[in-house]
Protein backbone atom coordinates (compact mmCIF):
# COMPACT_ATOMS: atom_id res chain seq x y z
CA UNK A 1 0.00 0.00 0.00
CA UNK A 2 2.78 2.29 0.81
CA UNK A 3 3.74 2.83 -3.11
CA UNK A 4 0.09 3.17 -3.94
CA UNK A 5 -0.47 6.46 -1.18
CA UNK A 6 3.46 7.66 -2.51
CA UNK A 7 3.38 6.76 -6.10
CA UNK A 8 1.69 10.52 -7.49
CA UNK A 9 3.74 11.15 -10.96
CA UNK A 10 2.88 12.40 -13.91
CA UNK A 11 3.65 9.03 -15.87
CA UNK A 12 0.89 7.39 -17.28
CA UNK A 13 -0.12 3.92 -16.44
CA UNK A 14 -1.87 1.17 -18.65
CA UNK A 15 -4.55 -1.09 -16.30
CA UNK A 16 -4.90 -4.55 -16.56
CA UNK A 17 -7.30 -6.85 -15.12
CA UNK A 18 -4.42 -8.15 -12.91
CA UNK A 19 -3.61 -4.49 -12.15
CA UNK A 20 -7.23 -4.34 -11.05
CA UNK A 21 -7.81 -7.62 -9.14
CA UNK A 22 -4.79 -6.53 -6.93
CA UNK A 23 -5.76 -3.15 -6.47
CA UNK A 24 -9.56 -4.65 -5.39
CA UNK A 25 -8.07 -7.33 -3.28
CA UNK A 26 -6.05 -4.83 -1.02
CA UNK A 27 -8.00 -1.75 -1.03
CA UNK A 28 -10.96 -4.78 0.03
CA UNK A 29 -8.33 -6.02 2.95
CA UNK A 30 -7.09 -2.31 4.54
CA UNK A 31 -10.41 -0.38 3.74
CA UNK A 32 -13.42 -2.52 3.79
CA UNK A 33 -12.01 -5.18 6.03
CA UNK A 34 -12.75 -7.34 3.56
CA UNK A 35 -16.39 -7.34 3.21
CA UNK A 36 -16.22 -6.45 -0.55
CA UNK A 37 -17.01 -9.61 -2.66
CA UNK A 38 -14.25 -11.27 -4.19
CA UNK A 39 -15.56 -13.47 -6.65
CA UNK A 40 -16.39 -10.92 -9.30
CA UNK A 41 -15.55 -9.82 -12.48
CA UNK A 42 -12.59 -7.39 -13.16
CA UNK A 43 -11.93 -6.25 -16.90
CA UNK A 44 -9.96 -3.67 -18.53
CA UNK A 45 -11.58 -2.83 -22.30
CA UNK A 46 -10.27 -0.53 -24.84
CA UNK A 47 -12.75 1.53 -25.67
CA UNK A 48 -12.32 4.84 -27.08
CA UNK A 49 -15.51 6.02 -27.95
CA UNK A 50 -17.20 5.38 -24.73
CA UNK A 51 -17.67 8.09 -22.08
CA UNK A 52 -17.01 5.87 -18.85
CA UNK A 53 -13.58 5.70 -17.42
CA UNK A 54 -14.95 3.08 -14.93
CA UNK A 55 -17.91 1.46 -13.88
CA UNK A 56 -19.04 -1.03 -11.20
CA UNK A 57 -21.99 -3.07 -12.24
CA UNK A 58 -24.97 -4.87 -10.24
CA UNK A 59 -27.55 -7.51 -11.29
CA UNK A 60 -30.94 -6.88 -10.56
CA UNK A 61 -34.04 -9.58 -10.27
CA UNK A 62 -36.91 -8.22 -10.33
CA UNK A 63 -38.07 -11.61 -9.55
CA UNK A 64 -37.06 -12.32 -5.89
CA UNK A 65 -36.20 -8.16 -5.77
CA UNK A 66 -32.25 -8.21 -4.70
CA UNK A 67 -29.69 -7.11 -6.04
CA UNK A 68 -25.99 -8.16 -6.26
CA UNK A 69 -22.77 -7.44 -7.38
CA UNK A 70 -21.25 -8.94 -10.64
CA UNK A 71 -17.92 -6.87 -11.77
CA UNK A 72 -15.84 -3.54 -12.07
CA UNK A 73 -14.63 -2.59 -15.28
CA UNK A 74 -11.97 0.34 -16.64
CA UNK A 75 -11.75 2.06 -19.78
CA UNK A 76 -8.66 1.07 -20.75
CA UNK A 77 -8.22 3.89 -23.43
CA UNK A 78 -8.10 6.31 -20.97
CA UNK A 79 -4.82 7.89 -19.85
CA UNK A 80 -3.74 8.20 -16.09
CA UNK A 81 -1.57 7.99 -13.89
CA UNK A 82 -1.28 5.00 -11.58
CA UNK A 83 -2.68 7.19 -8.47
CA UNK A 84 -5.12 8.39 -10.76
CA UNK A 85 -6.27 4.56 -11.68
CA UNK A 86 -5.96 3.71 -8.23
CA UNK A 87 -8.55 6.61 -7.38
CA UNK A 88 -11.07 5.18 -9.77
CA UNK A 89 -10.89 1.96 -8.75
CA UNK A 90 -11.84 2.94 -4.75
CA UNK A 91 -14.75 5.27 -6.71
CA UNK A 92 -16.23 1.71 -8.31
CA UNK A 93 -15.56 -0.41 -5.02
CA UNK A 94 -17.75 2.64 -2.84
CA UNK A 95 -20.06 1.78 -5.53
CA UNK A 96 -20.13 -1.88 -4.82
CA UNK A 97 -20.07 -1.35 -0.64
CA UNK A 98 -23.42 0.61 -1.82
CA UNK A 99 -25.05 -2.23 -3.68
CA UNK A 100 -23.47 -4.71 -0.83
CA UNK A 101 -25.01 -2.76 2.20
CA UNK A 102 -27.49 -0.47 1.09
CA UNK A 103 -29.95 -2.93 -1.49
CA UNK A 104 -32.83 -0.55 -0.57
CA UNK A 105 -31.24 2.23 -2.93
CA UNK A 106 -31.31 0.46 -5.90
CA UNK A 107 -34.22 -1.80 -5.26
CA UNK A 108 -36.61 1.44 -4.16
CA UNK A 109 -36.24 3.10 -7.54
CA UNK A 110 -39.84 2.10 -8.25
CA UNK A 111 -40.71 4.43 -5.45
CA UNK A 112 -37.88 6.79 -4.79
CA UNK A 113 -35.13 8.35 -7.23
CA UNK A 114 -31.30 8.03 -5.77
CA UNK A 115 -28.58 9.25 -6.49
CA UNK A 116 -25.90 7.09 -6.89
CA UNK A 117 -22.87 9.74 -6.00
CA UNK A 118 -25.22 11.56 -3.96
CA UNK A 119 -24.75 11.96 -0.18
CA UNK A 120 -24.18 8.42 0.65
CA UNK A 121 -21.32 8.18 -1.66
CA UNK A 122 -19.58 12.01 -0.85
CA UNK A 123 -19.92 11.05 2.46
CA UNK A 124 -18.23 7.65 1.97
CA UNK A 125 -15.56 8.94 -0.57
CA UNK A 126 -14.50 11.57 2.02
CA UNK A 127 -13.15 8.62 4.18
CA UNK A 128 -10.23 8.31 2.35
CA UNK A 129 -8.71 11.64 1.66
CA UNK A 130 -6.22 11.08 4.54
CA UNK A 131 -4.71 8.63 2.70
CA UNK A 132 -4.28 10.45 -0.56
CA UNK A 133 -7.16 9.31 -2.20
CA UNK A 134 -9.45 12.03 -3.43
CA UNK A 135 -12.90 10.39 -4.71
CA UNK A 136 -14.81 12.61 -7.25
CA UNK A 137 -18.72 12.13 -7.90
CA UNK A 138 -17.36 11.45 -11.48
CA UNK A 139 -13.89 10.14 -11.95
CA UNK A 140 -11.54 12.89 -12.85
CA UNK A 141 -14.66 14.52 -14.37
CA UNK A 142 -12.61 17.37 -16.30
CA UNK A 143 -11.67 14.67 -18.71
CA UNK A 144 -15.28 15.37 -20.08
CA UNK A 145 -17.64 13.43 -22.07
CA UNK A 146 -16.43 12.25 -25.22
CA UNK A 147 -18.18 13.67 -28.24
CA UNK A 148 -17.28 10.88 -30.46
CA UNK A 149 -19.35 8.71 -29.18
CA UNK A 150 -22.78 8.20 -31.11
CA UNK A 151 -24.47 7.34 -28.61
CA UNK A 152 -23.47 10.87 -27.38
CA UNK A 153 -23.97 12.14 -30.07
CA UNK A 154 -27.30 10.67 -30.53
CA UNK A 155 -28.29 11.99 -27.07
CA UNK A 156 -27.70 15.41 -27.69
CA UNK A 157 -29.43 15.93 -30.68
CA UNK A 158 -32.74 14.37 -30.18
CA UNK A 159 -32.70 16.64 -26.51
CA UNK A 160 -35.24 19.48 -26.25
CA UNK A 161 -35.71 21.42 -23.36
CA UNK A 162 -38.96 22.70 -21.28
CA UNK A 163 -38.70 26.06 -20.24
CA UNK A 164 -41.28 27.46 -18.17
CA UNK A 165 -41.62 30.29 -15.64
CA UNK A 166 -44.59 30.37 -12.99
CA UNK A 167 -46.04 32.98 -10.61
CA UNK A 168 -42.55 32.95 -8.81
CA UNK A 169 -41.05 34.43 -11.44
CA UNK A 170 -38.23 31.48 -11.11
CA UNK A 171 -37.64 29.99 -14.33
CA UNK A 172 -37.36 26.16 -14.75
CA UNK A 173 -36.26 23.70 -16.96
CA UNK A 174 -37.27 20.22 -17.90
CA UNK A 175 -35.04 17.88 -20.37
CA UNK A 176 -36.60 14.98 -22.65
CA UNK A 177 -36.10 13.36 -26.20
CA UNK A 178 -37.35 14.47 -28.62
CA UNK A 179 -39.81 11.99 -29.63
CA UNK A 180 -41.90 12.15 -25.99
CA UNK A 181 -42.30 16.19 -26.14
CA UNK A 182 -45.97 15.72 -27.79
CA UNK A 183 -47.37 13.58 -24.31
CA UNK A 184 -45.06 14.82 -22.13
CA UNK A 185 -45.94 18.40 -23.08
CA UNK A 186 -50.00 17.09 -23.05
CA UNK A 187 -49.14 15.62 -19.85
CA UNK A 188 -47.17 19.24 -18.07
CA UNK A 189 -49.95 21.45 -19.35
CA UNK A 190 -52.87 19.28 -17.95
CA UNK A 191 -51.63 19.05 -14.47
CA UNK A 192 -50.47 23.24 -14.35
CA UNK A 193 -52.10 24.62 -10.82
CA UNK A 194 -52.88 21.26 -9.43
CA UNK A 195 -52.18 21.37 -5.45
CA UNK A 196 -49.61 17.86 -5.67
CA UNK A 197 -47.98 19.15 -9.13
CA UNK A 198 -44.15 20.39 -8.75
CA UNK A 199 -45.30 23.36 -11.78
CA UNK A 200 -46.02 26.79 -10.54
CA UNK A 201 -49.05 28.62 -11.49
CA UNK A 202 -50.13 31.20 -13.51
CA UNK A 203 -47.77 30.05 -16.28
CA UNK A 204 -48.88 31.19 -19.88
CA UNK A 205 -46.24 30.06 -22.11
CA UNK A 206 -43.95 26.93 -22.13
CA UNK A 207 -40.35 27.45 -24.77
CA UNK A 208 -39.14 24.85 -26.08
CA UNK A 209 -35.35 25.12 -26.04
CA UNK A 210 -32.27 23.24 -27.58
CA UNK A 211 -28.84 23.30 -27.01
CA UNK A 212 -25.84 21.42 -28.44
CA UNK A 213 -23.37 21.14 -25.18
CA UNK A 214 -22.50 17.41 -25.28
CA UNK A 215 -22.71 17.74 -21.08
CA UNK A 216 -26.62 17.58 -21.15
CA UNK A 217 -26.20 14.05 -22.17
CA UNK A 218 -25.82 13.93 -18.13
CA UNK A 219 -28.77 15.29 -17.40
CA UNK A 220 -31.84 12.87 -16.69
CA UNK A 221 -34.36 12.65 -19.19
CA UNK A 222 -38.39 13.61 -17.85
CA UNK A 223 -40.70 10.70 -18.64
CA UNK A 224 -44.20 10.86 -18.48
CA UNK A 225 -46.63 8.05 -18.13
CA UNK A 226 -50.25 7.94 -17.97
CA UNK A 227 -50.67 6.30 -14.80
CA UNK A 228 -47.69 8.47 -12.51
CA UNK A 229 -44.77 10.99 -13.15
CA UNK A 230 -40.99 11.00 -12.78
CA UNK A 231 -39.75 14.26 -13.03
CA UNK A 232 -36.44 15.90 -12.99
CA UNK A 233 -36.14 19.49 -13.68
CA UNK A 234 -33.48 22.35 -12.69
CA UNK A 235 -34.11 25.92 -12.07
CA UNK A 236 -32.49 27.91 -14.88
CA UNK A 237 -30.08 30.23 -13.24
CA UNK A 238 -26.79 31.56 -15.15
CA UNK A 239 -24.79 28.66 -13.43
CA UNK A 240 -27.26 26.00 -15.19
CA UNK A 241 -27.18 27.99 -18.46
CA UNK A 242 -23.05 28.50 -18.22
CA UNK A 243 -22.63 24.55 -17.70
CA UNK A 244 -25.27 23.43 -19.91
CA UNK A 245 -25.60 25.87 -22.46
CA UNK A 246 -25.57 28.16 -24.71
CA UNK A 247 -29.65 27.68 -25.24
CA UNK A 248 -31.64 28.52 -28.61
CA UNK A 249 -34.78 28.86 -28.45
CA UNK A 250 -37.10 26.54 -31.19
CA UNK A 251 -40.91 27.06 -30.39
CA UNK A 252 -43.20 28.62 -27.61
CA UNK A 253 -46.14 26.82 -26.78
CA UNK A 254 -49.34 29.18 -25.23
CA UNK A 255 -50.87 27.46 -22.24
CA UNK A 256 -54.05 28.90 -20.63
CA UNK A 257 -53.11 30.46 -17.08
CA UNK A 258 -53.54 27.60 -14.32
CA UNK A 259 -56.68 28.00 -11.72
CA UNK A 260 -55.68 29.32 -8.68
CA UNK A 261 -58.35 26.71 -6.97
CA UNK A 262 -58.15 23.53 -6.82
CA UNK A 263 -60.98 21.12 -6.82
CA UNK A 264 -61.27 18.26 -4.43
CA UNK A 265 -60.94 15.86 -7.11
CA UNK A 266 -57.34 17.48 -7.76
CA UNK A 267 -56.00 15.73 -4.50
CA UNK A 268 -56.81 12.42 -6.06
CA UNK A 269 -53.30 11.72 -7.22
CA UNK A 270 -53.32 8.11 -9.05
CA UNK A 271 -51.51 5.51 -8.02
CA UNK A 272 -48.55 4.32 -10.14
CA UNK A 273 -48.23 1.05 -11.59
CA UNK A 274 -45.38 -1.19 -11.87
CA UNK A 275 -43.94 -1.55 -14.99
CA UNK A 276 -44.69 -4.81 -17.15
CA UNK A 277 -41.75 -4.86 -20.03
CA UNK A 278 -38.31 -4.76 -19.90
CA UNK A 279 -38.09 -1.60 -21.91
CA UNK A 280 -40.44 -0.07 -19.52
CA UNK A 281 -37.85 -1.64 -16.43
CA UNK A 282 -34.89 -0.32 -18.01
CA UNK A 283 -36.08 3.17 -18.74
CA UNK A 284 -37.42 3.19 -14.85
CA UNK A 285 -33.35 2.36 -13.87
CA UNK A 286 -32.16 4.47 -15.80
CA UNK A 287 -34.72 7.20 -15.39
CA UNK A 288 -34.68 7.29 -11.03
CA UNK A 289 -30.90 6.48 -10.78
CA UNK A 290 -29.01 8.89 -11.09
CA UNK A 291 -25.08 8.07 -12.37
CA UNK A 292 -26.15 4.80 -14.27
CA UNK A 293 -24.26 4.43 -17.59
CA UNK A 294 -25.87 1.24 -19.13
CA UNK A 295 -28.95 -1.18 -18.29
CA UNK A 296 -28.68 -4.49 -20.23
CA UNK A 297 -31.69 -7.13 -19.98
CA UNK A 298 -29.87 -10.65 -19.47
CA UNK A 299 -32.62 -13.02 -18.58
CA UNK A 300 -36.05 -12.89 -17.76
CA UNK A 301 -36.55 -10.30 -15.30
CA UNK A 302 -32.86 -9.93 -14.69
CA UNK A 303 -31.04 -6.59 -15.78
CA UNK A 304 -27.19 -5.67 -15.49
CA UNK A 305 -26.84 -2.22 -13.95
CA UNK A 306 -23.39 -0.08 -14.90
CA UNK A 307 -22.75 2.93 -12.86
CA UNK A 308 -20.72 4.53 -13.66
Amino acid sequence: MASFETDVSDEKFSPSSGFLRVAYGIFNDRFFRGKLPEGISFQVKTQPTKSYIGLASYMYDRSRDRVWTTGVTLNGSRTLTLHEWLEVVLHEMIHVLDYETNPNHFLGYMRHAYDAHGYWFLTEGEKYTKYGFHVQKYCKADIGVNTDDSKVQNRISNSVFLFMKGMNERPMIMKMSRKNLDRNLDYITSRMGKSWSTFGRGVKEIQIMTSENPKISLLRDLRMRDSGSRISWWWFDDAFNKKYGPFELEDAVKVLSAKNKVNEEDLDRPEEVQPETPEEVIDEIEDNIEGVSDVKEVADDKFVVSIQ
